[in-house]
C-alpha cells in the first residue's frame, strides 16, 4: 500500500520537475516545448509505475497470497481510481487563492492574478493516459481485472477533465496536433510491450519454480508436519503440513526465461532446460500460440516505427509541405467571431493579461483575441511604453527582460 501511495505522488510530482528541466531547453515552437516535456514525463512514468514495480517483486511472489504483486497492482489501481477526483475537484490551491489570498491583495492587478485558475498542460493529460494504458496492458494477464479497472479511470479522467477545463483551469496555449501525433508511437510501443509480456508471463506460470518429477513420496514422510509460514503482514506462525500417497515429489527448475544465459526469446516451449520441465500440454500449445504472435507484432510495429521515422525525416526533401484541402466560403474572416489573427504577444509572471509586441495603430482591436475591460490594448502594448514616457508603461518595459 505504502509503495502504492508513493508511486502515485511521484506521478503527481514529476510533471512539475520535468517542466523546469524543459524549461532550460530551446524549442521554437509551443508544440515542440510540449512535445519534448510529454517524452520526459511519460517514460518516468512508465518506469515508475510498472517497471519498477515488476523488478523489485521477487519471481516466486508474483501469484502468492498477501501484499505481492497481485495486491500491489490493485492497491496501484485503486489509489489512482479514488485519488483523482479527491485531489482534482477538491482543487486546494485554486480555492485558497479564489477566497483567502485574492481578497486580501493590495490592489485589482494582483488580486485578478488569483482568480486565473490553475495552469494545465495538454502533454501531461496525454501521459496520463499512456501511463493507466500501460500499467494495464502490462499486468492484465495476471491481473485482468485491470481492464475494468482502466475504463472506469479513463471515463472518471475524462468527466473531471471537461470539467475542469470549463470552470476552473485556465486557457492552455495553442499547440497544434503534434503531441497527438506524437503519441502514437508511444501506442505502438504498449502493443508491443502487451505481446511480450502476455508471452513471457503465460510461459512463465505458475511461477514457483517448482516441477513435479511424478514420483511418489516415499512412505517415511506419511505423517504430519509442523512448521513456519508468513502472514501477510509479515509475520511468521506455525502451520500443519499432511503428506500422503498421492503426492509428489518436486524439483526446483528456473521458470524464469528472462534470467537465462543467453537470454531466451521467444518464450517458447522448446527452451525448457531439459529434464526440467514445467509445462503442461495445453500450456505447450498457446505458449507456442504467444510466443510466435509476440515475433509477429515485433515485426509489424517496429517496421511500423521505422517507416514512420524515415518517412518524417525526408518526406520534405521529396513531397510538398503545404496542400490546400476544401473550397473556399462565402463568409469572410472578419465575419466569423471565433477566429482571431496573430498578434505577437508574450505572457509575462505577474500580468493578468499578455503583453503585446507589436504596433496596433492599423489593426483592428478584435483581432487580439482579448480584452481589458478596465483599459485599451495600448495600456498593455510595450511599442507604446518606448515610445511614451508614461511612468505606468515604464515600469511594464523596465520589469519585463527580454531572453531573444
Amino acid at each position: 500500500m505504502y509503495a502504492s501511495i508513493t508511486i502515485t505522488l511521484l506521478s503527481l510530482a514529476i510533471p512539475h520537475v520535468m517542466s523546469m528541466v524543459t524549461s532550460f531547453e530551446s524549442h521554437s515552437s509551443e508544440s515542440s516545448y510540449a512535445a519534448s516535456n510529454y517524452l520526459k514525463v511519460t517514460i518516468f512514468r512508465w518506469v515508475n509505475t510498472a517497471i519498477i514495480t515488476h523488478i523489485i517483486t521477487p519471481f516466486t511472489d508474483t501469484l502468492q497470497d498477501g501484499l505481492f504483486l497481485i495486491d500491489s497492482i490493485y492497491v496501484l489501481f485503486m489509489v489512482n481510481l479514488l485519488s483523482k477526483p479527491l485531489l482534482q475537484l477538491s482543487d486546494v490551491l485554486g480555492n485558497l487563492n479564489r477566497h483567502y489570498f485574492g481578497p486580501r491583495e493590495l490592489d485589482q492587478r494582483r488580486m485578478n492574478l488569483k482568480f486565473q485558475g490553475s495552469t494545465y498542460d495538454i502533454g501531461e493529460r496525454y501521459t496520463e493516459l499512456t501511463r493507466v494504458l500501460f500499467l494495464t496492458f502490462f499486468y492484465c494477464t495476471i491481473f485482468p481485472a485491470a481492464f475494468f479497472f482502466a475504463a472506469a479511470i479513463l471515463t472518471e479522467s475524462y468527466w473531471l477533465d471537461k470539467f475542469s477545463i470549463l470552470r476552473s483551469w485556465k486557457q492552455g496555449p495553442n499547440i497544434g496536433t503534434k503531441i497527438s501525433i506524437f503519441s502514437n508511437y508511444f501506442f505502438l510501443a504498449i502493443l508491443l510491450v502487451y505481446s511480450v509480456i502476455m508471452s513471457y508471463t503465460y510461459a512463465q506460470m505458475p511461477f514457483d519454480n517448482a516441477c513435479n518429477t511424478n514420483v511418489t513420496i516415499s512412505s517415511d514422510y506419511y505423517h504430519l508436519f509442523t512448521g513456519n509460514a508468513m502472514s501477510h503482514k509479515r509475520d511468521l506462525f506455525e502451520v500443519d503440513i499432511t503428506s500422503a500417497s498421492e503426492h509428489k515429489e518436486h524439483k526446483f527448475c528456473n521458470q524464469n526465461f528472462l534470467e537465462y544465459v543467453p537470454a531466451v526469446f521467444p518464450a517458447l516451449p522448446s527452451f525448457q532446460p531439459e529434464g526440467s520441465e514445467w509445462m503442461n500440454d495445453s500450456q505447450r500449445i498457446f505458449a507456442s500460440i504467444y510466443g510466435w504472435s509476440c515475433v509477429v507484432v515485433c515485426l509489424l510495429v517496429g517496421a511500423t516505427m521505422f517507416l514512420k521515422t524515415l518517412y518524417n525525416c525526408f518526406s520534405s526533401l521529396f513531397c510538398s509541405g503545404y496542400k490546400p484541402s476544401g473550397e473556399p466560403r462565402q463568409k469572410r474572416f472578419s465575419e466569423v467571431p471565433e477566429l482571431f489573427g496573430y498578434i505577437p504577444q508574450i505572457q509575462v509572471p505577474g500580468y493578468t493579461f499578455p503583453l503585446i509586441l507589436c504596433d496596433l495603430l492599423n489593426v483592428d482591436s478584435d483581432l487580439v483575441g482579448w480584452k481589458d475591460m478596465r483599459v485599451t490594448h495600448g495600456s498593455h502594448n510595450i511599442i507604446n511604453g518606448l515610445l511614451s514616457t508614461d511612468s505606468q508603461s515604464f515600469s511594464i518595459v523596465k520589469s519585463w527582460t527580454p531572453k531573444y
